[in-house]
């Protein structure tokens, strides 16, 4: 981080290999009409070999690496080498917002949430709400409780 925070061009070139390899960081609405499955898949970030597509159980690891990096980042210290982290704590509140605004992608949407709160709720929790309160707020969200029991 400190050297995103120092040379922003390379966090710049970070960020995109992040989204190409894992569209639903951006997050996009992800055409699901006239597309073929594959070409679907293709687009959230399934990796092709000899015409095949990586099992689920590949591509969802490789996402959670990407989710796992990506969230620990945003829980770097606020100031290195006298700058602002880049991405900062409320980059990652806002990407929950905006992918629980989405329509669900498969089961990409809730392994995504999953590992981010994990990874994030871990050093989180003392800072902004207790885990009981998250508990109760997932019980109350119906797009939550659908993607969790849709999910992994």
């Amino acid at each position: 981080m400190g050297v995103w925070s120092r040379f922003p061009e390379i966090g710049d070139l970070l960020m995109a290999h992040f989204q190409k390899a894992c569209p639903i960081l951006v997050p996009l609405k992800i055409p699901t009409s006239g597309v073929t499955e594959s070409e679907y898949k293709q687009l959230l970030g399934y990796s092709a070999k000899n015409g095949e597509l990586e099992s689920e159980e590949s591509y969802l690891k490789k996402m959670s690496g990407v989710i796992n990096l990506f969230s620990a980042m945003l829980l770097c210290p606020p100031l290195i080498w006298g700058k602002p982290n880049p991405l900062g704590l409320s980059k990652g509140w806002t990407w929950i917002a905006l992918v629980l605004n989405m329509d669900p992608m498969s089961s990409i949407t809730a392994t995504a949430l999953l590992h981010f709160l994990e990874v994030r709720m871990s050093e989180e929790k003392h800072l902004y709400i207790s885990v009981n309160t998250l508990d109760i707020a997932i019980r109350h969200c119906s797009k939550v409780r659908w993607l969790f029991s849709h999910g992994p």
